[in-house]
């Protein structure tokens, strides 16, 4: 018998033997591997644009590498990752690599008030083309809801995915289709390429973005990511 986690009766030994199993249970590097292959890919993508000197892309596609590196990091810890922005920030432990996730981010120094002005505005691009109550809509009351309780990391994490999904739906009214992606790079620089037009998503998108990274700043991640990917797979292959 289980009670909140506890084992009250377990007269065969059954129980105890499958919390020891729970208990030793790890992700395989064959299971990792690939996320940290995406994280690669990512990096390269912020490589090429970066010799274009698209700071802004440069930007996107660095953060979305950082966010493959963080669920690499949750299943190194032997820890399930979420998709949801919020919920996978919750599970960075380490403390250097939840700060260098921070910096990288851009969610340092966070103003509560510059957030909620942040949040107003993606209510009014919700409105104008997500009608539903789920999906982009439940990621935007997820980022008022943290932002409510002074988490304003979560809060900008949960706006920027709200307003991704709503990317993804106005790319679907124009009758454009490419594959759907999370934490990729490359497909995620083609939808922003391909909404550059529409000015009420695009520049709403780079505020919650807002590209503090310069040029200079950017080489910096790139160099520091490309070394954390070689060290964890290394570390997988050995």
């Amino acid at each position: 018998m289980l009670r909140e986690g506890n084992i009250l009766e377990d007269p065969k030994g059954v129980l105890k033997e499958w919390r020891k199993k729970a208990t030793a249970w790890k992700w395989e590097p064959c299971e990792i591997l690939p996320v940290l292959s995406k994280a690669e890919s990512c990096l390269k993508t912020t490589e090429e644009v970066y010799k274009q000197n698209k700071v802004f892309e440069g930007t996107v596609a660095v953060r979305d590498a950082c966010f493959n590196l963080a669920i690499t990091e949750i299943m190194l810890q032997g820890e399930i990752p979420s998709i949801r922005p919020k919920d996978l920030y919750s599970k960075l432990t380490q403390r250097d690599f939840k700060e260098y996730f921070d910096e990288i981010q851009g969610l340092k120094n966070l103003k509560k008030q510059h957030v909620n002005e942040l949040l107003k505005e993606l209510k009014v691009l919700l409105d104008k083309y997500w009608k539903e109550p789920r999906g982009a809509r439940t990621e935007y009351l997820n980022a008022v809801k943290s932002l409510a309780r002074g988490k304003t990391r979560e809060a900008l994490l949960n706006a920027r995915y709200s307003a991704f999904y709503i990317g993804r739906r106005i790319l679907r009214t124009i009758g454009t289709k490419i594959p759907f992606k999370l934490y990729d790079a490359e497909t995620h620089l083609k939808m922003l390429n391909i909404l550059k037009d529409h000015r009420d998503f695009s520049t709403l998108y780079q505020r919650l973005h807002e590209p503090k990274i310069s040029r200079n700043y950017l080489k910096k991640h790139i160099n520091l990511i490309a070394s954390k990917i070689a060290k964890l797979k290394q570390s997988l292959q050995t």
